[in-house]
């Protein structure tokens, strides 16, 4: 797994023991980037792996007598020959960098054999697909843009002016404070850069609109300001519905990305999760239209403005907002394309026939036994047959060793309430132990299924949180530039996760006992327990969570009947209509989800379905070609440009600073200099920074 964030590089690594499903994970290492392009990614990935590989590497600068470090080759090629699949989020030179590693496509070393020969797929982050799912589609339903653009995004929209303002804020919060009988919260915060995270500020306004309303009023009052007054002339009844709406979406789409938000994530249960948020909005958006009966922002909304109307004040005059039936149905039908957006998109980010979409076949945690049946006669054929292509084995033979082991993790999983991977794990250390047991079960292909299904992850998500916890730990701007090798130790030291039951604390013990030895000292002999120590204490049913866990729950139950017949709306949803922005978005989301299908027919686990992928493939294959080309000579032509690169400056006192010059792109020196001359013009490779000069008068 590999993520990038502020010119940091970091990597880490999922290995399995095909005896028993094992699982280790840990850092990979840690670097620092100068460029963002694929083949600093690609380049930076290779010294990583020989870091890893080195013994005695980034040893602390105290110790004097450690060496610079001994490299293990042997390592190294293991390493190398052992790397199955690499997973990034979708950006293109991420992308990119994988291919050039796995020796698809041509970078900038020309190696002779590419670094990572056997990677049989590269995947995507699914949290990062999933967030995909509302600001497209968002953006090019002009209604709902343009709702949640002067109420939440915007920077002059009424959540960013009042959560900028510490007297905003403190307005709102009194304000609220007078609902007693609603959940207290207590700011509009969200972070700009995740779109998904705007769902915090949109609930927390449709819970306290009538505290919005209310402060918005004051402000008004006491300022000219005029966002207060657009935003109040532009609300009406069905706006403020289709917020609410949009609150609803955006929780459910917070929910989905939650799920899949971790590293330890069950690929089996991928296709169960789109499903289930798929039934979920089609329940509350789609043709059923539920979500104004069913618990949650829209129907809260409804009943508090039905029950208590607005008034504004517009120019001079009273007006009243309120909402009536027609209201509830023109935004419900406002949000009826974003239906139709996510399903598109939903076949383009999870397609059905992607590798993690097949390892549904080794799913034993569902609940439903219509499912199971399902999956074990239905798709079990299809799916086993795409991992046998990718895996190298054979589809009969894995296919009758599931069959044979399949009741058996069933049971297991049952039993010990466990989910599929920790069943499997336990299905053969009870049936390969004993001569017996491994010949009535044998799992001579189906080893490598289950190896690939443990080990394998499609979330990138445990980077992310190592940068977060290296930020709030270490601080962002802690590690200097020449603090590289204490930055990369701190990192490991953090995302340490103790396996097993009873070593972390074992660990923290021996740290405490260590720290008090040290210290001389017992600092918690006269320590006494609380009596309530373990037990989670009491929140009440009035908080923002239990809110949210309660719209979740209602959502779930109403939804559940649809998720079995979800196939037989297809046609009612795509024949929604949509606008020309939105066609064209749908247009995108099919060239999309094509392209995806043609690069899983050229990793070989798709077979040509007669529409033309072995074409595709090939068109592709030279397309690529042609582009590492350019690529190449484009690469070519810079480093000449910069071999070439002179001075050019506006010759001044107050720019020159007496001693320095700035170098910039495509500069020259002049040739005569009133009142200066350089007595040294070695500039090259050192573009981009200041150079010192000397000078002297003429």
């Amino acid at each position: 797994m590999r993520d990038c964030r502020d010119g940091r590089l970091l990597m880490r690594f999922r290995a399995s023991r095909a005896s028993d499903l094992q699982v280790c994970s840990g850092i990979l290492g840690v670097a620092r980037l100068g460029f963002m392009d694929s083949d600093s990614l690609a380049s930076a990935t290779r010294d990583l792996i020989k870091d890893f590989c080195t013994i005695g590497k980034h040893a602390p600068r105290s110790a004097t007598r450690v060496s610079k470090g001994r490299f293990d080759e042997a390592l190294y090629n293991q390493i190398r020959s052992k790397v199955q699949i690499l997973v990034t989020d979708a950006a293109a030179s991420e992308i990119l960098a994988s291919k050039i590693l796995r020796g698809t496509r041509e970078g900038a070393n020309r190696d002779p054999e590419p670094l990572l020969p056997n990677v049989r797929l590269i995947g995507r982050d699914a949290a990062h697909a999933a967030t995909r799912l509302l600001k497209r589609p968002w953006s090019v339903i002009p209604c709902v843009r343009d709702v949640v653009v002067s109420t939440i995004t915007s920077q002059d929209s009424v959540a960013q002016r009042i959560f900028h303002s510490n007297i905003f804020s403190d307005m709102l919060q009194k304000e609220i404070q007078k609902d007693a009988h609603l959940p207290q919260v207590a700011s509009l915060s969200a972070a700009k850069h995740r779109f998904a995270s705007f769902s915090k500020p949109l609930g927390r306004i449709v819970l306290h609109i009538q505290a919005l309303f209310r402060v918005v009023h004051s402000i008004m009052f006491l300022r000219d300001a005029g966002w207060c007054k657009s935003w109040l002339n532009s609300m009406n009844g069905e706006k403020l519905l289709l917020l609410a709406l949009a609150a609803d979406a955006a929780d459910s789409l917070l929910e989905f990305v939650r799920a899949l938000d971790s590293e330890t994530f069950d690929p089996a249960g991928l296709n169960m999760q789109v499903q289930d948020f798929l039934s979920n909005i089609h329940v509350l958006f789609g043709a059923p239209a539920q979500a104004f009966e069913v618990s949650g922002y829209a129907k809260h909304c409804w009943l508090s403005l039905r029950d208590n109307p607005v008034f504004v004040m517009q120019e001079g005059r009273q007006k009243r907002i309120e909402v009536t039936d027609a209201c509830r149905q023109a935004a419900l039908q406002a949000m009826r394309p974003w239906v139709r957006h996510v399903f598109d998109a939903c076949k383009a980010e999870f397609p059905d026939y992607d590798i993690f979409a097949s390892m549904e076949v080794l799913n034993v945690a569902i609940q439903d036994e219509e499912h199971i049946a399902r999956i074990s006669h239905e798709q079990s054929s299809s799916c086993i047959a795409s991992l046998c292509k990718i895996l190298q084995v054979c589809p009969h033979t894995a296919a009758a060793e599931l069959h044979t082991l399949f009741p058996v993790a069933r049971g297991l999983q049952r039993r010990h309430h466990c989910g599929s991977r920790a069943a499997w794990a336990l299905a053969l250390k009870r049936t390969q132990h004993r001569p017996e047991t491994r010949a009535r079960y044998p799992v001579v292909a189906l080893s490598k299924l289950l190896l690939a299904h443990a080990c394998w992850t499609c979330s990138t998500s445990a980077v992310e949180q190592n940068f977060s916890k290296a930020e709030r730990c270490s601080g962002s701007k802690r590690f200097g530039p020449k603090a590289a090798s204490a930055e990369a130790r701190s990192l490991i030291v953090l995302a340490f996760k103790a396996d097993g039951s009873g070593t972390e604390e074992d660990l923290v013990h021996l740290a405490t006992r260590l720290f008090s030895y040290c210290k001389k000292s017992d600092r918690c002999k006269n320590k006494t327990s609380r009596l309530d120590k373990g037990l989670r204490r009491h929140r009440g049913g009035k908080t923002e969570q239990a809110f949210i866990r309660q719209r979740r729950d209602a959502v779930r139950a109403v939804a559940r009947p649809f998720r079995r017949c979800l196939s037989e709306h297809l046609p009612g949803i795509n024949a929604e209509p949509v606008s020309e922005q939105g066609q064209q978005e749908l247009d995108f989301q099919a060239k999309a989800a094509r392209q995806r299908k043609v690069e899983a027919y050229r990793d070989g686990y798709l077979s040509d379905d007669g529409s033309g992928l072995a074409d595709a493939a090939n068109k592709t294959a030279k397309s690529e070609i042609v582009l590492d080309r350019q690529r190449a000579c484009k690469r070519a032509r810079i480093q000449s440009d910069l071999s070439a690169m002179q001075c050019k400056v506006q010759w001044s006192w107050a720019r020159l600073r007496h001693d320095k010059i700035w170098l910039g792109p495509g500069v020259t020196i002049p040739n005569n200099l009133p009142r200066l001359q350089l007595t040294e013009e070695k500039i090259v490779n050192h573009v981009g920074s200041y150079i010192a000069f000397s000078f002297v008068s003429q």
